[in-house]
């Protein structure tokens, strides 16, 4: 893949391999926010036309990005307000025009719902005390409710067939801003 190429990252893959003739939910986690960049990498390496099939759901602001947010809309990505009840008309209306399609996609979620910064390794913390359950270091408690909906909506449109878990680890450096990445600061 174009990183490994040209930065010298190290990238691994091991598990299933993701059939990008099959429709599926990809559960990552969100160290950082380039996340979906280096799991750009790992989908090559499985299979190059996975970058053609997957989708991303991501934080609705970002569709404001001038030029890449019209790209990302054009390529039929997910924005989502992060609020089930706004996001629910959304994950109807996607689902049922990627089950109408002639195409089968894989939808990459986000779990966590947002990136493991500061706060919200705060606010996973205080849920995990809050309801008994361990504290993590390397991952957030998930955001349950839109992953049960959207699997839920799928499997009514019999749209799904797998349930991939894409968990993104990182040895040495974590790179978690762009401006480090743009220093040539990349994992080992």
């Amino acid at each position: 893949s174009l990183i490994e190429w040209v930065f010298g990252v190290k990238l691994r893959v091991t598990g299933d391999l993701i059939d990008r003739n099959e429709p599926a939910i990809l559960l990552m986690n969100h160290r950082t926010r380039l996340d979906w960049l280096f799991s750009w990498n790992a989908l090559y390496k499985m299979d190059p036309w996975l970058l053609t099939t997957e989708k991303i759901s991501l934080k609705a602001p970002l569709r404001k990005i001038p030029g890449g947010g019209w790209a990302m809309s054009c390529g039929s990505y997910i924005f989502l307000d992060r609020n089930f009840e706004k996001d629910k008309p959304i994950l109807e209306r996607i689902v049922k025009y990627f089950s109408g399609s002639e195409k089968n996609y894989q939808i990459l979620l986000f779990a966590e719902g947002t990136d493991k910064g500061e706060r919200a390794t705060r606010l996973s913390n205080e849920f995990a005390e809050k309801h008994g359950l361990p504290k993590y270091e390397y991952v957030l408690h998930p955001r349950t409710t839109g992953f049960r909906y959207l699997l839920d909506l799928m499997k009514k449109e019999n749209y799904i067939k797998n349930v991939y878990d894409l968990t993104i680890a990182y040895s040495g450096t974590i790179v978690d801003t762009e401006k480090k990445l743009l220093c040539g600061n990349f994992p080992d």
